[in-house]
């Protein structure tokens, strides 16, 4: 259970990094899109 909640923050961050680069930089949008289409 331990590991699936570290699981759940990890993936929180970086959900709100991805946020934070968007906002930053939205040329990153097309990197992100290959990601999702990765995932």
């Amino acid at each position: 259970m331990k590991k699936h909640k570290n699981l759940i923050i990890i993936v929180a961050a970086l959900i709100i990094c991805s946020i934070i680069i968007l906002n930053t930089c939205p040329t990153i949008e097309n990197w992100l899109h290959e990601a999702i289409g990765w995932y």
